[in-house]
């Protein structure tokens, strides 16, 4: 009997501690929760006639097959006229950007550039924080990383590979020589803001990101090295919140943006590549910046359009790993629907 009465605590033990877990699990990633009930939409703002509403539905819905849920907003004229979840209501939910939290970072920086807290762009970063002195290679000894480089992609720091070796860095290139898209790179920035400032990359963030605009579900999900790169989040509406920030200049001056930051400093596959930024049609009343993000299945994008303000903010959690460019050609499609540009297929 006695064994018996154990036995049973040890189970009621073990099934309290399973429960626990999963509560826990389910508070600190709201960004991978997967709903598996009856699809349903879910609308917000809604300042579209139907027939471009209907438009932008078929569109989503096309994509949708692959995904979970859809969260998008839509902006025109600098105000937010849909924000709309797809498959779920996750309005009042908060999901990650992934790597959509590079440009977050990047305003982040050339706020601090702005205000005086460092000095350059073109700075070594060893400068301003001692992690990063003596660090460079053999082969590369006589030269040095800056914040621009980091920025852009053309560091030499690996993307997602291993970092360091012993108490040296593992370059893929000479600083300035070469291409190479890096959330390490971003990783290091991340370091650099906190030594300058003090402050976590967290509390940067509240402080210079969402506070200023009033987007109150800001946060950084996982809090380390890899966050500047890849976790930042929040609801859809708040996205679409910093994207209009970004356009009016709340962050930095809109000839800033125009003239520095959506400007080609590098080029990839994906594009040319800006301060923290993509950026397409140079130089044009339809420049415009843009930025990816895929945590695996979770899924952002972004774009802006400051000369017009309009932009397009989605997130996302595809059902697999594949179809990674879906998220680009649905934004492009998108932005040709509310500027009027976008044809249906008669036979779809």
């Amino acid at each position: 009997m006695k064994k018996c009465s154990i036995i049973l605590l040890i189970l009621s033990a073990s099934i309290l501690i399973a429960l626990i877990l999963f509560v826990f699990a389910s508070l600190m990633l709201p960004a991978y929760r997967i709903y598996h009930g009856p699809a349903r939409d879910s609308t917000r703002i809604n300042q579209l006639d139907s027939t471009l509403l209907e438009q932008i539905n078929q569109r989503i819905r096309s994509t949708l097959v692959n995904y979970n849920y859809i969260n998008v907003a839509l902006i025109t004229n600098g105000k937010i006229v849909l924000s709309k979840s797809y498959g779920h209501d996750r309005l009042d939910k908060v999901d990650v950007y992934a790597s959509v939290s590079k440009p977050v970072t990047a305003m982040l920086l050339l706020q601090l550039l702005q205000e005086g807290s460092f000095d350059s762009l073109d700075d070594d970063i060893a400068k301003y924080h001692p992690k990063y002195r003596n660090v460079m290679p053999q082969e590369y000894a006589d030269t040095h990383i800056t914040l621009r480089q980091l920025l852009t992609h053309t560091s030499g720091v690996p993307h997602l590979s291993k970092l360091w070796d012993g108490s040296k860095l593992k370059m893929e290139f000479r600083p300035g020589k070469g291409v190479q898209y890096s959330s390490n790179g971003y990783g290091i920035l991340g370091d650099v803001m906190e030594q300058i400032t003090g402050k976590s990359y967290k509390q940067l963030i509240k402080e210079y990101i969402s506070e200023p605009i009033g987007a109150e579900s800001f946060t950084v999900l996982i809090p380390a090295f890899g966050a500047p790169a890849g976790q930042v989040a929040s609801t859809i509406e708040d996205m679409a919140r910093f994207a209009i920030a970004v356009m009016d200049g709340k962050y930095i001056s809109t000839d800033m943006l125009c003239n520095q930051v959506l400007k080609e400093y590098a080029k990839d596959r994906y594009g040319a590549i800006g301060l923290g930024w993509y950026c397409t049609n140079l130089d044009s009343p339809d420049l415009a910046g843009y930025h990816a993000g895929s945590n695996g299945r979770p899924r952002a994008f972004l774009a802006i359009k400051p000369h017009n303000k309009n932009a397009i903010a989605l997130t996302g959690l595809n059902r697999s790993k594949k179809n990674a460019q879906e998220f680009g050609e649905l934004t492009i499609d998108l932005m040709a629907i509310i500027e009027n540009r976008y044809k249906v297929d008669p036979n779809s």
